[in-house]
């Protein structure tokens, strides 16, 4: 056995760990004795019983036998399942979790090398690609396997494979940025676990190598996280701006921090966070765009714009996480409620355990049963939530997240304290918690006040304490055994302005939840598009249902009301639980004025159903419909037809969305067409749509999103109907042709 196992089983008799220099000010309460109840405790089984126990144990650890130099990061998976297996066996006690944890735990570290290295690559592919990248999963779950179970080969596994980690990329090793993808910022991210393997065994080798992993950011080849964050205060402009591997690495520097006292590395996260909360957050709590920061309030939210990697959206939940632990801010805690409660369990199918990669807020989610890394990180967010809820804060003990369950909170003082929640919250506002102490005595109680509540008051004893949004209330007394707290805040119903991205529409919240029309509970509601808020301010919401609300100061109308159809009551769900959706509303006050097109809310069709949820004849540049389907017809159209005849003197036709796998037409063999309908049905040809640029299949000619193109007819024509027709686009794969349209429209003037 060498020096670090050596240490490493001596620490585990021992039970000891080592300390650092900055104590967290808030600490969790310990997971196994807890009680998760409400839909929080719901979604926590349903992730075990639908999700962790229906993974195939060969698909997670087969890649670790074969040693497939084409394995990529297959092995990050198994990694994953052991910290969410881990850490909700311990809030579940399941047996047959317990077992499959213990048997591929064993397996993998059956096929551990002598000199520790735990990986999925053959030994002439090692340390090129994703290889540092699995390492750094594999000590996360197993020192989440060991934190929970005490497993002395978890540690020592741990251990021989760190150490090997720090002989190879330690000072005068390999560049570990050149061992990883994204600047590489994949295999650096292995910070995180090094830090805690380290505040584990304390072995001096491995604060070394954390160190010297934040000293190679700098190298020519690095990402330059910490100075370029300092100088320009932007993770877009941050190495390539890929958010999952970024963040993970400030997850990382937040750790190194904790064990050095290092305020710069503090600083650092902090500056980030700051960023992407004010310039790169989306109002459900998600970060990325297709997997990247985008630049400043650019935040797309169609199917197309791949928005909110699952990934990435775990990793941000973890950093607040940190920084509350750091530094007690109820900022923190308001950001974690905020992913939780919309993008994190809106992205598990609690009825199939099937996860989505991306999640948009105005399409279709996707929900999905394989293996992605997606799939295997969400599970790891929804087991966190027991972590996440209360715990010991300063001198006393503080509340969180609400829910119902019970937890015991070691204090500071050596004591525990008992409290019990009962809650239906976040559906209701009333909270009743009893506290339990060992014994009488003297301490703070702190309750988050969540930012968003206009009202928010708690009674002891008789006593009132109105709480300040966004602050933590404390309430600070003798408390006895079966001592109660009363908490009724106002899940306040905000409207929510879209930004730059959606400047004329506007989203609805109610409390911590993000509201969304769905089509299953909008029947009559043909195009989800054309529902518009008819006020900047507060509205009205009436509960129907468990978790249905309806809002009867809206209508269905157009841009600047020009045309308008019959106001009709719209029905909300939150968007966590909504599966064919739109978040952003058209806000008839705030739509740019200007003539409405004659064929405006007309009939839609396409020559194909393709991936675009929006609609085209709604007036709305910024929804689209697109034929992407992986097949390739020879021609694509869209129409719109209308119920009565129209009269027309000009057709605009408005570009969809494109990206590497096409959107565009391909004039290679003649520029769109764009026809006309008849009163007896005919469609003839109205004329070539010149305007349109040369293009070919391949090479994206760079239109933006609603740019528009139009044909001015040279006599006024009454018709029912407008077409446009045109061969579609690639890029570099000819098997996936596919157009976009955003808006086809005629013009009387």
């Amino acid at each position: 056995m060498n020096r670090t196992c050596t240490l490493s089983t001596l620490i585990l008799a021992s039970g000891l760990t080592f300390a650092s220099p900055v104590q967290d000010r808030f600490s969790p309460s310990p997971v196994q004795g807890q009680k998760i109840g409400g839909v929080l405790g719901a979604r926590i089984l349903a992730g075990q019983n639908k999700r962790l126990l229906e993974l195939d144990p060969e698909a997670l650890v087969g890649k670790f036998r074969q040693r497939d130099p084409k394995s990529r990061f297959a092995g990050e998976h198994l990694g994953k399942f052991f910290d969410a297996a881990s850490q909700t066996w311990l809030l579940t006690s399941d047996p047959a979790l317990k077992q499959k944890l213990d048997t591929l735990v064993s397996e993998l570290l059956a096929t551990q090398d002598p000199d520790g290295y735990l990986g999925t690559y053959p030994a002439p592919a090692r340390w090129k690609s994703w290889d540092v990248w699995v390492h750094k999963y594999d000590l996360l779950g197993l020192l989440s396997y060991y934190s929970a179970t005490g497993s002395a080969p978890a540690l020592d596994a741990s251990s021989r494979a760190a150490s090997l980690l720090a002989r190879t990329f330690g000072e005068g090793g390999l560049d570990i940025n050149t061992a990883g993808e994204h600047v590489g910022m994949a295999a650096t991210s292995v910070l995180e676990p090094i830090c805690l393997l380290y505040r584990q065994t304390g072995d001096p080798r491995l604060l070394q190598f954390a160190q010297s992993i934040v000293a190679a950011w700098e190298r020519p080849t690095g990402a330059r996280i910490v100075s370029s964050i300092a100088s320009t205060g932007s993770t877009f402009r941050t190495a390539n701006a890929k958010a999952y591997e970024m963040v993970s690495n400030l997850v990382g520097l937040i750790e190194l921090h904790r064990i050095t006292g290092d305020r710069q590395y503090l600083d650092t996260a902090l500056r980030a966070w700051t960023d992407i909360r004010e310039n790169r957050l989306y109002v459900s709590g998600t970060i990325s765009t297709g997997e990247h920061f985008l630049d400043d309030r650019v935040l797309p939210a169609g199917g197309p714009d791949h928005m909110g990697e699952g990934c990435a959206t775990v990793t941000w939940m973890q950093m607040n996480w940190q920084l509350l632990r750091t530094t007690g801010e109820a900022r923190f805690g308001d950001e974690i409620e905020r992913t939780l409660y919309n993008h994190l369990l809106g992205a598990e199918n609690p009825e199939t355990g099937g996860v989505c990669y991306y999640m948009p807020l105005d399409g279709r989610k996707g929900y999905g049963k394989g293996i992605s890394c997606c799939g295997s990180s969400i599970p790891r967010g929804i087991a966190m939530i027991p972590r996440l809820t209360w715990g010991s804060y300063d001198e006393g003990a503080a509340i969180i997240l609400y829910t119902a369950g019970e937890a015991s909170i070691p204090l500071r003082s050596g004591n525990r304290l008992r409290i019990v929640s009962s809650t239906a919250y976040p559906e209701d506002g009333h909270i009743t918690l009893t506290l339990s102490p060992d014994k009488p005595q003297s301490f703070p109680l702190f309750l988050r006040v969540p930012a968003w509540t206009h009202q928010y008051q708690a009674r002891v004893a008789g006593s009132t304490y109105p709480g300040q949004p966004g602050q933590f209330l404390r309430i600070e007394r003798t408390w006895k055994p079966g001592d109660q707290v009363v908490i009724d805040l106002d899940l306040t119903v905000q409207v929510l302005r879209g930004g730059p991205t959606y400047p004329h529409a506007r989203a609805v919240q109610r409390g911590p939840q993000l509201l969304a029309l769905d089509r299953s509970i909008n029947p009559s509601l043909t195009y989800l598009t054309l529902a518009s808020l008819n006020s900047l301010d507060r509205i009205q919401l009436r509960q129907t249902a468990p978790s249905r609300y309806q809002a009867d100061g809206f209508s269905i109308t157009s841009r600047n009301g020009q045309a308008r159809l019959a106001p009709a009551a719209l029905h909300f769900m939150p968007y966590m639980d909504a599966s064919d959706m739109r978040v952003w509303l058209n806000d008839a006050s705030a739509l740019p004025s200007g003539a409405i097109s004659a064929t405006a809310f007309g009939r839609e069709s396409a020559s194909r159903p393709g991936d675009g949820d929006g609609a085209i004849s709604d007036e709305l540049p910024s929804t689209f419909r697109r034929t992407f389907d992986w097949t390739s017809p020879p021609e694509d159209w869209f129409a719109v037809e209308t119920p009565s005849p129209v009269t027309i003197r000009r057709i605009v036709f408005r570009h969809g969305f494109s990206n590497h796998r096409g959107g565009w037409f391909d004039t290679t063999s003649g520029k769109p067409v764009i026809e006309v309908k008849d009163a007896s049905g005919q469609w003839n040809l109205a004329g070539t749509l010149d305007s349109y640029p040369v293009t070919d299949p391949r090479k994206d000619p760079g239109l933006h999103s609603g740019q528009p193109f139009e044909l001015r007819l040279p006599a006024p024509l009454t018709v029912i109907g407008l077409r446009i027709r045109g061969k579609g686009s690639s890029g570099p794969k000819p098997g996936q042709l596919n157009s976009s349209c955003a808006d086809l429209a005629g013009y009387d003037n």
